[in-house]
Formats: C-alpha cells, sequence, structure tokens
C-alpha cells in the first residue's frame, strides 16, 4: 500500500497512517480487509477558503474482496477529511465545543433531521469516522462525488442562488423545530456558537483580537468617507464596549421565536448541484461547528451580510425574507405545527438580529470576500499578530469594493440604531 501526497500538502500528517485508512475504508465499505492498493491525498481548501480545519481529499484506489466475482476490479472511493489542530491563534475553538458539537450534530440531528423530511434530499454529508487522538479529525463523504460543488466566494451570490439557499434554510430550520417539540433536551448541545460567551470573555482570546482589528480597520475607513463623521462618532464609543457589544447580539432573548442555526452561513459553507443548463436546482449544508439554537435572525442576518452581493443587499431582502417565511410555514404545515410564526415575528427577529448582521458584516465579510492576491497568507496564526492584521486590513478596508459595501451597510445599521 503507497500514500501519495501532491505538492500543495505542506506538512504530511503523521496521524493519517495506512492503519488509519485501513480502518475507515472498512467501515465505509461495510468489509473486513479491504485490499488497498494506493491512496492519494491532496488538499482540498486553499489559504482564504478555510481558517480552522485542514481540509484533505483522499483518493482510494481498492480491490474489494468480498465479491469474488469483481476481486479482479479495483475501485475507487474518494473522502474528504476536515482536522482540527488547535494552535494557540484557534484556542478559542476549545471554548465553543465545536468538535464535540459536530459529531452530534453528524451523528444524531443530521439523521434525524433527514428522516422526518424524508424526500430523499441531503442537509449534510454522511460522517463516516471521528477519532479525538492525536488531533480532532472527522471523515466524510466527498460531495463533489454526488455533483456537489462551491459557487465562488469573492463574487458571492446571485438571485437564483440566493432563492435556494433561503428555501433550503427554512426547511433546515423548520426540521428544528419539529425536532425539538419531540425531545427539548437535544438542543441542549447546541448552546454556544459563533460567539460564545465564555470564549470572548477569555482574556487573550484570538477570536476577539481579531473583531477588535476589523472594527478599527472600518473606523479608520468611515474617516475617509464624506459626510459619515457622526458614523465615524458613533462607531468610536461602540468600541469603548466593543466586547460587551458583541457578546450581546448572540445571547438569547426571552421572546426569541428559536430554532437550530447552522451558525456560520457563508459562501464556502454551502454547496450546489447543478442542471443542465448550469442552474443550481439542489444545495447542502457543510461545516456545523457553530450551530447554535436561537433566534433565526442569527443565520438570516449572517448571510445576508457575508454573502449577498451589494446590490442584492438593497433591492432584495424583503423578497428573499418573504421566500425565507413561507417555505418555513410550508414545512411545518406539513408536521401539522401548531405555533406558525407570521412574515412580521420573522422580520421582528431579522431586526432584533441587526447588530449580528453589524459584526458579519465587519469581521466576517472582509475575510470570506478578500481578492486571493489578498489571501494568499491570510492564516489565523498570521492574523495574530497585530502589525500583521494591522496592514492586512488596511489593504482590504481600502478596497474600491469594501468602500461601497460599508457606504451602504453602515448607514442601513445607523438607521436600525445598532450603534445606540
Amino acid at each position: 500500500m503507497l500514500i501519495k501526497y501532491d505538492e500543495n500538502v505542506l506538512q504530511r500528517p503523521d496521524y493519517l497512517s495506512v492503519d488509519f485508512f485501513q480502518e475507515v475504508t472498512e467501515y465505509v465499505l461495510r468489509s473486513p480487509s479491504p485490499d488497498i492498493k494506493n491512496i492519494d491525498i491532496t488538499m482540498a481548501s486553499k489559504t482564504g477558503d478555510n481558517y480552522c480545519s485542514l481540509i484533505y481529499r483522499i483518493k482510494i484506489l481498492y480491490r474489494d474482496c468480498k465479491d469474488s466475482k469483481e476481486s479482479e476490479q479495483l475501485k475507487t472511493i474518494s473522502l474528504i477529511i476536515k482536522s482540527m489542530p488547535i494552535s494557540k491563534p484557534i484556542d478559542f475553538l476549545l471554548d465553543m465545543k465545536v468538535f464535540l458539537k459536530e459529531k452530534i450534530f453528524y451523528n444524531l440531528m443530521l439523521p434525524l433531521m433527514e428522516f422526518l423530511l424524508d424526500d430523499q434530499r441531503k442537509f449534510g454529508a454522511r460522517l463516516y469516522h471521528c477519532s479525538k487522538n492525536p488531533i480532532n479529525t472527522l471523515v466524510f463523504e466527498d460531495l463533489n462525488t454526488l455533483g456537489y460543488r462551491i459557487a465562488s466566494r469573492e463574487d458571492g451570490f446571485d438571485e437564483t442562488h440566493a432563492q435556494l439557499i433561503l428555501k433550503r434554510l427554512a426547511e433546515f430550520h423548520a426540521i428544528s423545530i419539529i425536532i425539538n417539540k419531540k425531545d427539548p433536551m437535544i438542543m441542549k448541545s447546541f448552546n454556544t456558537g459563533l460567539l460564545a460567551k465564555d470564549a470572548l470573555e477569555r482574556e487573550g482570546n484570538s477570536f476577539f483580537k481579531l473583531i477588535q482589528f476589523t472594527f478599527n480597520a472600518l473606523i479608520e475607513l468611515t474617516k475617509t468617507i464624506k459626510g459619515y463623521e457622526h458614523i465615524t462618532r458613533k462607531l468610536e464609543k461602540y468600541a469603548i464596549n466593543l466586547r460587551s457589544r458583541i457578546i450581546e447580539c448572540q445571547m438569547p432573548q426571552t421572546d426569541d421565536y428559536q430554532v437550530l442555526n447552522h451558525g456560520d452561513m457563508w459562501v464556502n459553507n454551502l454547496m450546489f448541484n447543478y442542471n443542465e443548463q448550469g442552474k443550481p436546482n439542489d444545495m447542502i449544508f457543510v461545516d456545523y461547528q457553530m450551530s447554535i439554537w436561537g433566534s433565526p435572525g442569527i443565520d438570516l442576518n449572517y448571510f445576508f451580510y457575508t454573502s449577498l452581493p451589494l446590490e442584492m443587499l438593497k433591492s432584495k431582502l424583503k423578497d428573499l425574507s418573504l421566500i425565507y417565511h413561507q417555505n418555513l410555514v410550508a414545512t411545518l404545515n406539513r408536521f401539522n405545527y401548531n405555533e406558525i410564526p407570521t412574515y412580521e415575528q420573522i422580520q421582528n427577529e431579522i431586526h432584533k438580529r441587526a447588530a449580528y448582521g453589524f459584526f458579519a458584516n465587519h469581521t466576517i465579510y472582509p475575510l470570506i470576500s478578500m481578492d486571493k492576491s489578498l489571501s494568499i497568507d491570510c492564516t489565523f496564526e498570521n492574523l495574530a499578530h497585530e502589525q500583521f492584521a494591522i496592514k492586512k486590513f488596511q489593504k482590504v478596508f481600502n478596497t474600491p469594493r469594501l468602500k461601497a459595501m460599508y457606504s451602504y451597510t453602515l448607514k442601513q445599521f445607523d438607521e436600525m440604531k445598532v450603534f445606540d
């Protein structure tokens, strides 16, 4: 058996051994001792496409020994491996319990959701294997083999993609409501999200430092935009209590209409299947490590302000919100659920979490919309260094795209009284 590494694998992971792949392949094939001939390992994501994990694509060439008729025929399986080595710059992930949460989702929630929806569509990839030692590692089916692929993170989504996403998200949220009604204890596992209070309050938290770096870059940008002096003053005042304001925007409120949020709704966590005309006809979510039980305004604002092009933000939010509500109601009605939210309730949830949209817009959007020429060295390890981060975000925030975005969204957030 031979393991081959592509040249883009700069650090060869020792824990991805022959024995490891033998065990995984046995489970995938439901067959003891498959005759593995070759294993090819390549990186499945580039710097700037994924900040917290190492993503590998694995091609395994094997002979299936359980079928004597095909014993001479070589076959291939393709897998995705997600490894999460915890270094100092990303140790905040431990506070967020991301590995445990993702295991629970894929092993428990995902099968339940797909069983209840019962329409042959998937909400996520199949999880084949997980291990904590020596590094948190998850092994998934490769969705590329089923025809799914990721859209461009730099371009964001067009209206066709956005409508499909909102329909699917509504179904996901609705099914989570049904599951919670049957067994509320399940959702106790999803009590932390991207803005976990314990993580953000810990001294030296590198994610909060990142939030500070982007916020300061935003303030400096507003100083260059004529007529935004009042917004600059409001942002400078907001910055005084930035940590508490950030924590507050995710905290539960007594009147929340609650769902299980995906928690990280941006371009690279959404994959699409396309028809012959190149139009998306299905989509699937990946990466559930930030999932949180709470207001749907968390997912909706995060998606709107990280993944929609500026023109859609200006003209299509009401239409997309309506599509979301219609599909949420339709799915809940399938299960004869009585507590149906009105469109006004959903709009209220979005408005209540506008501060979450502001966080996503000033911290996440610059990272994921970054041009590849700027993102080539953009890792959490590098961003943990203050001088690197300041210089990087100075360049990013001064691009025409971000200037245009913030010229619009800052006025919008100001009108919604986010800064007050």
